[in-house]
């Protein structure tokens, strides 16, 4: 349950995030090298920070699971994003009824 709820509120918020960093270049300019500054921490560094916060909870694993799968879904989502093409987004926006 905890690996799927911290799947869910990364994929989530990564899912957001990286459709804001792939879609507004003031955005993209501002979060992604935060991004790319914090993509590299390993898990096993994050535990402390996690354990300070959360305690040792399920709230703590679920935080770690979110935050390690944070970074793959904003990288993908803001590389989607940006190699979106214009008349693919046109034409589903014609779909809807």
């Amino acid at each position: 349950m905890r690996v799927l709820l911290g799947f869910a509120v990364a994929a989530l918020a990564g899912t957001v995030v990286g459709i804001v960093i792939g879609t507004s270049r003031v955005a993209g300019d501002l979060l992604d090298p935060l991004i790319q500054l914090l993509r590299p921490i390993p898990i096993t560094a994050r535990v402390p920070f996690s354990v300070v916060f959360f305690g040792i909870r399920t709230s703590s694993a679920v935080f770690l699971i979110a935050f390690g799968a944070f970074f793959p879904v904003v990288v993908n989502a803001a590389a989607g994003a940006r190699r979106k093409r214009p008349s693919c987004a046109s034409g589903s926006a014609s779909a809807r009824p």
